[in-house]
C-alpha cells in the first residue's frame, strides 16, 4: 500500500510487482502459484 502511493507510474509499479514475483517464484513456487490464483479469481468473476 505504501509503495503504491510512492510509485509515480504504473510501469514502475508493475515492474516492481514483476520483480517480486520472480523472487517469490525462486523462494516458494507453490505459494506464488496459490497467490496468483487468488488474484485471478476475483478478476474472472468481475468482483471489485
Amino acid at each position: 500500500m505504501l509503495q503504491d502511493a510512492k510509485t509515480e507510474t504504473n510501469d514502475t509499479f508493475f515492474d516492481l510487482l514483476r520483480c517480486l514475483s520472480i523472487k517469490g517464484l525462486e523462494r516458494d513456487p507453490a505459494r506464488l502459484g496459490e497467490l496468483a490464483r487468488s488474484f485471478a479469481e476475483p478478476a474472472s468473476t468481475g468482483v471489485d
